[in-house]
């Protein structure tokens, strides 16, 4: 199981090994200045670059020495020793990697301090979100390229924590509910809105018109050449999971997006094709859409999937999800319209509406959980005590959209999360609206859905990320600027231009490169040719 970003550990006797000698005990108080509000933002995991400023004031003077401690944290050096000015001010720069992504309260403290009385030092909320957009890679049968089939985005705030995967690669993980106090862990969801084969079930969890289908992970990567599992690779035309992610920086707030197409492999329908029945994939005629929304502090999730048709054709989609408890002991379920809770394994219920899940450790020790399902699935059914499985059946119109709605809550009590999930409001379930084309292989872009004219229904929308367009070499600048709005970017600012043999004033290239996925309304810059160069 992948765990988040290390929890407290006490390495502050550690941290002052590291710092020079002598340093001065004068200092009793201090203040941080910047930032000076608690810090909610985003950076690239592992990237060593990722820092923040952080300065204040003591009661020191010269010569003293200050060390940055984030607790609970990772417990690593989160800066360079710091001196103190003659003011008695300081500043640096803090490692968000240092930092990790479960929050903590950052202070500057005498160096060498490795006491717990902590009180004279004012200390800020720091809540990160780390994020890997192409956490796991694979080579495309017939390119030079790697596709991404995996994401990783950690991220923490005041009342919990969680890992953030593709929906067929574990969806939303290790969910832990925090203590705002104390701002320690208590288990709730293990894996939620997870697209997860069944050993019971041979079928694939999504499948469109009947026929198997795959997303990002599950794509069938097989031996082609006969050089061993070593060097499998995904077949002819996939073209991968797509990302973004967004924090709102005046509440925390974060938003996750993936985007994929749905395919079929080229030469059978059935799951665990054989290398030459699936050389390369064909457009099922779906496009795949996730959002993960933290809001309310990370107390509540929710996670809307928009299955749409992107071929003008009209199709009927399956769709297995998969919740666990992250739980040792027994969960107890508590489905609509039921008293209490209690143990639901192997049970099978068909709900008839929108409605709430609720669950419970049996111990009633961890923190409890809850879903809200808007549609109700088909089915639910319990194959072990911990964990609840549904099989949605969805008729998707020509050209139109079906949101599928799970919002999850974790709270100390099962009332808790019932107080976070109202019971939903009917919605129309389905979202008509223009569709782009789905891409077939042979490196066509997947372009974003373009708006919907209707006001009414701009509130059941997806997210749609700005994804970079494709602009021909030699393009006139106003064609690519009407491209990049139709893509849900932006183009802003002066033109970057470079000495080329591309024609004086035709584009040369964008920037990020195309088909990339940025946050809605990012900033692609034109490149263009100022003329040959010599």
């Amino acid at each position: 199981m992948i765990r988040l970003l290390p929890a407290a550990t006490a390495a502050t006797a550690a941290l002052a090994l590291l710092l020079p000698t002598g340093a001065s005990a004068t200092v009793t108080r201090t203040a941080i200045t910047t930032p000076s509000e608690p810090l909610y933002a985003a950076y690239r995991f592992a990237a060593p670059e990722a820092v923040f400023s952080v300065s204040g004031t003591s009661d020191g003077t010269t010569g003293d020495m200050l060390a940055l401690r984030c607790e609970p944290g990772f417990g690593g050096r989160l800066s360079e020793p710091i001196r103190v000015a003659a003011d008695g001010s300081f500043t640096t720069t803090a490692s968000m990697t240092a930092i990790g992504s479960s929050p903590c309260r950052l202070r500057a403290v005498p160096a060498g301090h490795a006491g717990d009385e902590l009180a004279a030092f004012e200390p800020r909320l720091v809540a990160l979100t780390a994020y890997a957009p192409e956490a796991r890679v694979t080579p495309v049968r017939g390119s030079v390229e790697l596709r991404p089939f995996s994401f990783d985005v950690y991220t923490g705030h005041r009342h919990g924590i969680a890992n953030v995967r593709p929906s067929d690669d574990g969806g939303l993980r290790e969910v832990f509910s925090l203590l705002p106090d104390t701002l320690a862990r208590t288990p709730s969801w293990a894996l939620a809105a997870y697209l997860l084969p069944d050993a019971a079930d041979p079928r694939t969890p999504v499948e469109v018109d009947g026929a198997a289908s795959y997303g990002g992970r599950l794509i069938p990567r097989l031996d082609f050449d006969g050089a061993g599992p070593q060097d499998r690779s995904a077949p002819a035309g996939y073209t991968g999971v797509q990302s973004a992610v967004t924090v709102d920086p005046q509440s925390g707030d974060v938003t996750v997006l993936e985007s994929v197409p749905i395919v079929h492999c080229s030469g059978t329908d059935r799951p665990d094709p054989l290398p030459a029945e699936c050389m390369s994939v064909r457009p099922s005629g779906i496009r795949h859409e996730r959002t993960y929304r933290f809001t309310r502090e990370h107390r509540v999730i929710a996670v809307r999937d928009s299955w749409i048709s992107s071929d003008e054709r009209a199709h009927r989609v399956r769709v297995v999800m998969t919740h666990s408890a992250l739980t040792d002991p027994p969960s107890l379920w508590r489905l609509p319209a039921e008293p209490e809770l209690s143990p639901a394994g192997g049970e099978l219920r068909h709900p008839t509406g929108p409605g709430t899940v609720a669950h419970r450790a049996e111990s009633g020790a961890l923190a409890a959980g809850a879903i809200a399902f808007d549609p109700a699935p088909a089915e639910f059914s319990f194959p072990f005590n911990n964990r609840l499985r549904e099989v949605s059946l969805l008729e998707v119109p020509a050209g139109a959209v079906v949101e599928v709605r799970r919002t999850f809550a974790h709270a100390p009590t099962v009332a808790g999360v019932e107080q976070l999930l109202p019971p939903p409001a009917p919605v129309p379930q389905l979202a008509p609206g223009p569709a782009p084309a789905e891409p077939g292989g042979g490196g066509r872009e997947l372009k974003p859905t373009g708006p919907r004219p209707e006001a009414s229904r701009e509130r059941s929308r997806p997210y749609r990320p700005c994804v970079v367009p494709r602009v021909r070499r030699g393009a006139t600048v106003a064609a690519a600027r009407r491209a990049i709005a139709t893509a849900g970017c932006r183009s802003k600012g002066p033109l970057r231009k470079v000495r080329s043999r591309v024609r004086r004033g035709r584009v040369v290239t964008l920037t990020p490169r195309a088909r990339s996925v940025r946050a809605p309304g990012a900033v692609v810059t034109i490149t263009v040719s100022r003329g040959r160069a010599i």
